[in-house]
């Protein structure tokens, strides 16, 4: 899915905005990749949110964890820039 800077720019938005509402519940990637599903990226796949959420995490804005049985299991949630962010754009 090929998606211009200010695609990208809501796409990454939704997903910190799900990630808010969830808060203090972390978020596995396929809430996350149904969330922005319904959004209408309904072309994105599990690697193309992969990719975002990589993103994300570079610039501090999301967090995650691994499962102790099954370390391939990530959740995720929002960090304190990820937070300072969205309050910033005036979404949270």
């Amino acid at each position: 899915m090929n998606l211009d800077p200010a695609q990208k720019e809501l796409l990454r938005e939704s997903v910190l905005l799900q990630l808010h509402a969830a808060r203090p519940v972390l978020l596995p990637l396929s809430t996350i990749l149904r969330g922005v599903q319904l959004q209408g990226f309904d072309d994105l796949d599990e690697r193309g949110i992969e990719s975002e959420l990589t993103y994300l995490h570079a610039k501090n804005l999301i967090s995650f964890t691994r499962a102790k049985i099954s370390h391939g299991n990530r959740r995720f949630g929002l960090t304190a820039e990820g937070v300072e962010y969205l309050e910033s754009k005036g979404l949270a």
